[in-house]
């Protein structure tokens, strides 16, 4: 990659793969055909061999693994057709629960936005969200206030809801 963004910061962002990855991926997901454009869904970090690694999509939708050695971040905002992708691709990806927000985090240089919430659930059970770990920021975020909560299908699978 060119510009060094966190990985995390290649979430919705579009990425020209420029070579195969020998890397292996979760869930049947194979490396990315080199040679064309494709939007990052979602991201992370290996923890045995600590690859950046990442899940892409291309433009019919069809989801691929690559890691960061292996692609070049275009500037360009998404247009309609890639918004439109990504829209999808949350939707399916996200189930909304309704939980109270317990705390908020503001650390650093982003000043007085939140960047992360701690929730708690009607059954009891609590998670943590940061701006991009879910696919919709709730709006009017306050301590107290119950909301819907997108979280992603793994989470939710994690804390018994699916």
């Amino acid at each position: 990659m060119e510009k060094e963004l966190r990985l995390w910061e290649l979430r919705g962002k579009l990425v020209f793969v420029s070579r195969k990855t020998r890397a292996k991926f979760p869930n049947d997901n194979i490396g990315a055909p080199g040679g064309a454009v494709y939007l990052v869904v979602t991201t992370w970090e290996s923890p045995w061999t600590h690859t950046e690694k990442m899940i892409v999509v291309n433009s019919d939708g069809e989801q691929f693994g690559t890691t960061s050695k292996c692609i070049e971040l275009i500037e360009a905002p998404l247009n309609r057709q890639w918004q439109k992708l990504k829209d999808t691709w949350d939707e399916e990806n996200s189930i909304p629960v309704v939980a109270r927000c317990i705390d908020i985090g503001r650390i650093g240089p982003i000043g007085n936005r939140p960047r992360g919430a701690f929730f708690k659930l009607l059954n009891g059970k609590s998670f943590t969200i940061t701006r991009k770990s879910v696919s919709r920021w709730p709006d009017n975020i306050e301590v107290g206030k119950v909301m819907t909560v997108w979280l992603p299908i793994w989470k939710a699978k994690r804390l018994g809801l699916v």
